[in-house]
């Protein structure tokens, strides 16, 4: 199950690069939540969230950001069908790699299809602009 969920990552990193929104959003279940900073954004479909994953592509190109890499960082066990994939992405530019730039945890459930993210909390985002808030409208709660 590791080695699923380690493919997994990798593919979602090169689908973000390659601007793949729609292929790579197949793997998300809506509404989904996305945690930054206190803030919970509810995305309900999958084109609310591919606007909030191109402009943040956007932001890191527009900052000499070339490539990237995901790697799953930790794998928690599965119970009950679901489990935490903790995932890194090193943020290549021309000259330096930023490893570890972007870290996140995927919350997943493992279907027939394969891995199903149900909600994402970033913990940590070095573009200037945010999961929170993005394309309205969206459904905004902030934590306690």
């Amino acid at each position: 199950m590791t080695i699923l969920a380690s493919t997994f990552v990798q593919r979602q990193a090169r689908l973000f690069h390659a601007g793949a929104f729609d292929e790579m959003v197949r793997a998300y279940a809506f509404p989904l939540p996305v945690e930054q900073d206190g803030a919970v954004v509810v995305y309900s479909d999958p084109a609310q969230y591919q606007g909030a994953l191109a402009l943040i592509r956007a932001t890191l190109l527009a900052g000499g950001m070339t490539g990237l890499c995901g790697r799953l960082a930790a794998r928690e066990l599965t119970r009950d069908a679901r489990f935490r994939v903790w995932v890194s992405l090193d943020l290549i530019y021309a000259d330096r790699i930023d490893l570890a730039a972007v870290r996140f945890v995927h919350y997943c459930r493992q279907t027939a299809e394969g891995i199903q993210v149900e909600m994402v909390e970033m913990l940590h985002n070095p573009a200037e602009t945010s999961f929170c808030p993005v394309v309205p409208p969206v459904e905004r709660r902030t934590s306690a």
